[in-house]
C-alpha cells in the first residue's frame, strides 16, 4: 500500500510538471510561430511519415545508412574544409552532401537486403524507433549548422538536439531501441 506522504509528494511533483507544461504552451505564440514550433511539428510529421510510408524492415536499414553516412562525412572533412574557404554557406553544402551520401548508402544497403524479412515488433515499437531515428537525423543536421543559426532556437530545443550530451544520446538511443524492440535480426 502507498503511504499518504509518498502519494502527496508524487501529486505535488505531477502538479508542478503540469504547470510547467502549461507555462511552456502559454509561451508559444500561435499567431507568430517560431522555428522551434515548426521543428517539433515537422518532427512529429516525419515520425508519422516514416511509420506509415516505410515497411518495418526498412527502418533499421535507414539507421544503418545514417550511421554510415556520418562516418563517410567525417572522411570527407577535406571537402568540408575546402567548402569553408570557398563559401559562407558551407553548412548548406555539408547538409546537401550528407543527404546525398545518405540516399546513396540507403539505396546500396537496401539492395543488399541485410535485414530481409526482419521487421520491428508492434506498431508502438515502430513509432518509438521512428521517434529516435528522426531525432538522430535532426541532431546530425543541427551539427552542421553554425552557432549563429542555432542561437535562434529556444534553449529547450538546443538542449534536446544540439549540446554534446544530447547528441550522444541521439546516437545511442536508436541502437538501444533496436536492441529492445527487435524480435530477430
Amino acid at each position: 500500500m502507498v503511504s499518504p506522504e509518498l502519494l502527496n509528494n508524487g501529486l505535488d511533483k505531477g502538479i508542478d510538471y503540469l504547470s510547467s507544461l502549461s507555462s511552456f504552451s502559454g509561451a508559444i505564440k500561435w499567431a507568430t510561430p517560431s522555428w522551434d514550433l515548426f521543428l517539433f511539428t515537422a518532427y512529429a510529421g516525419a515520425v508519422l511519415f516514416l511509420v506509415f510510408s516505410f515497411s518495418r524492415a526498412k527502418l533499421p536499414l535507414m539507421l544503418l545508412s545514417i550511421y554510415v553516412s556520418v562516418v563517410l562525412m567525417n572522411c570527407l572533412s577535406p571537402l568540408s574544409n575546402w567548402l569553408n574557404q570557398k563559401s559562407s554557406l558551407s553548412y548548406l553544402w555539408r547538409i546537401v552532401i550528407f543527404l546525398i551520401v545518405f540516399l546513396i548508402v540507403y539505396n546500396l544497403v537496401s539492395r543488399l537486403s541485410l535485414f530481409s524479412g526482419a521487421g520491428l515488433g508492434s506498431f508502438w515499437q515502430t513509432i518509438l524507433f521512428g521517434f529516435f531515428l528522426v531525432g538522430l537525423f535532426i541532431s546530425i543536421i543541427f551539427s552542421f549548422l553554425p552557432s549563429q543559426i542555432l542561437n535562434h532556437f529556444m534553449i529547450l530545443t538546443q538542449n534536446i538536439f544540439v549540446n554534446e550530451p544530447a547528441r550522444s544520446l541521439w546516437l545511442i538511443l536508436p541502437i538501444l531501441s533496436l536492441v529492445f524492440v527487435r524480435r530477430r535480426f
